[in-house]
């Protein structure tokens, strides 16, 4: 969990670092347009997943042998996928967009071509996170962001400063470093049978439904709040509200790497009793982890947020701040979805996920109108906090976990939390050494 908590926090502050060019290179405005350009065919490309990624690491992990042929058999499923669903968004964002420019439009036609690159992306590392092989799967998911900002320092834009050629560049860069990834993750393999296998595919779409049938809420609970302004406010408060997004969620690769390293290990592990204290456990750690990363992001957030990306962006001070804890009850979901997971109930999440998305929902229609872009960040709260009450319950339920144990936090957790980061170093140290 350290090599990966490293990971994410190496990768928010790259993806801080590109934000922040992006967001002095393009101004308001174009920071909306670029948000209008990628949120449709990002939430496409999510879909088009099938829900595989998990159902790959659920299944691999509990049978490495098979490892080369389950993956060959979700690549060709979400391929097929990709194809569909790119088609879909061809047809729908003219509509979508409607209140956006027609270069606008033709740029997220153009950046649909991410949603096979981003299917075969979300798959191809999955084996190295099953075998529990985590310092080469973190390695790999750093490569894109680390080429994204080194293209960014080198090409800025000097004659065609637009949405739409960051958009293209985006793509061109993530098509070239997906065939690498893939490579390694296969010479990585016990075995390397990639024949796809017809009688997985019953299998790993039964777990993989449910968990893109919860994508779908789960990612229009993050990105409907943009979708809607999208069609009906102006660019430049959409890049406003796009950074308070950016600003808000920085708390997320935390409780990322709890995730991560928790889904597989709850498949793994046969016995009750441990899996109860691993849960109790990641909760706990979750709760405090995400609480003070909050606070200190909304403290911060008056000064930081125009001081980083400019004081043009000075408006999307409120409602970062909101969506401040909007990141922290965010962080602790992705905790309680993966740990569902983990116990075998993406059904239970799906359930949750509509939940919440039935009342962020209602929040936008009721509260976008009358506050703008703070109506948003309102609503997104609301959505996230009814998440997080049906995932609390369904975990706590399914593992035998009452709810005072899960949340009657006590000094203990904070030192246990503390000292297993430190043994964690220092068994890594000795590691290294030896």
């Amino acid at each position: 969990m350290l090599v990966t908590t490293a990971t994410n926090l190496l990768g928010t502050a790259v993806n801080v670092a590109t934000g922040l060019l992006v967001a002095r290179l393009l101004g308001p405005t174009g920071r909306g347009e670029l948000s209008a350009i990628m949120t449709i065919p990002t939430l496409l490309g999510a879909l088009a997943t099938l829900g595989l990624p998990e159902a790959l690491v659920w299944a691999a992990a509990a049978e490495r042998e098979k490892s080369g042929r389950l993956l060959s058999t979700c690549l060709v499923l979400t391929l097929a996928a990709s194809l569909i669903f790119a088609a879909l968004g061809w047809l729908l964002l003219p509509a979508a967009l409607a209140s956006q420019e027609p270069e606008v439009v033709r740029a997220a036609r153009f950046y649909l071509l991410q949603v096979p690159v981003a299917a075969v992306m979300s798959v191809a590392p999955q084996t190295l996170r099953a075998r529990g092989d985590f310092v080469v799967w973190n390695a790999v998911r750093t490569w894109f962001p680390l080429a994204w900002l080194l293209v960014l320092v080198g090409w800025s834009f000097p004659e065609h400063r637009s949405a739409a050629a960051v958009a293209m560049t985006f793509v061109a860069v993530r098509a070239l470093l997906t065939p690498v990834a893939l490579g390694i993750s296969v010479l990585r393999l016990d075995r390397r049978d990639l024949r796809p296998d017809p009688r997985q595919v019953k299998r790993l779409l039964r777990f993989g439904i449910p968990n893109v049938l919860a994508v779908l809420p789960t990612m229009m609970n993050v990105r409907l709040d943009q979708v809607v302004m999208a069609a009906v406010l102006p660019a430049r408060e959409l890049g406003h509200y796009a950074v308070a997004v950016a600003w808000g969620t920085l708390s997320l690769p935390v409780l990322l790497a709890v995730g991560n390293v928790l889904l597989p290990r709850l498949a793994a592990e046969d016995d009750r009793a441990r899996r109860r204290r691993m849960l109790i456990r990641a909760i706990r750690g979750g709760i405090v982890l995400s609480g003070v990363s909050g606070a200190l992001l909304a403290a911060s957030a008056p000064v930081a947020v125009p001081l980083l990306f400019g004081e043009a962006f000075a408006s999307a001070v409120p409602a970062a701040l909101i969506l401040c804890l909007a990141g922290a009850v965010h962080s602790l979901n992705w905790v309680l979805r993966e740990a569902a997971r983990g116990l075998g109930r993406p059904g239970a999440v799906l359930r949750a996920e509509l939940t919440g998305l039935a009342v962020t929902v209602v929040g936008l229609a009721l509260l976008l109108p009358r506050f703008d872009i703070v109506g948003a960040a309102l609503a997104t709260v609301l959505g996230y906090a009814t998440v997080f009450a049906a995932l609390v319950n369904l975990v706590a339920h399914a593992a035998g976990i009452s709810l005072s144990e899960a949340f009657a936090l006590r000094a203990s957790d904070v030192t246990m939390l503390v000292g297993s980061l430190r043994e964690a170093v220092r068994l890594r140290g000795g590691a290294r050494r030896s």
